[in-house]
């Protein structure tokens, strides 16, 4: 599914707000999401289905 103008224009926005970022912010950012939707946790776990390398995501999450 693609996107609409509007909301391709709005990632866009967020990529440019967030394209420095850094590991601990994005790890911040993680924390703040799960503690207002702790039902995302299982879904930004490193073993969530998506993870592709799940010794990879555990050491960034220790990084």
């Amino acid at each position: 599914m693609l996107p609409t103008r509007t909301q391709a224009k709005k990632l866009e926005a967020l990529h440019a707000k967030y394209e420095d970022i850094t590991l601990e912010e994005t790890r911040v950012l993680f924390d703040e999401l799960v503690a207002k939707y702790p039902d995302m946790a299982h879904h930004l776990a490193p073993s969530a289905s998506i993870v592709q390398c799940e010794p990879f995501e555990s050491g960034v999450v220790k990084v």
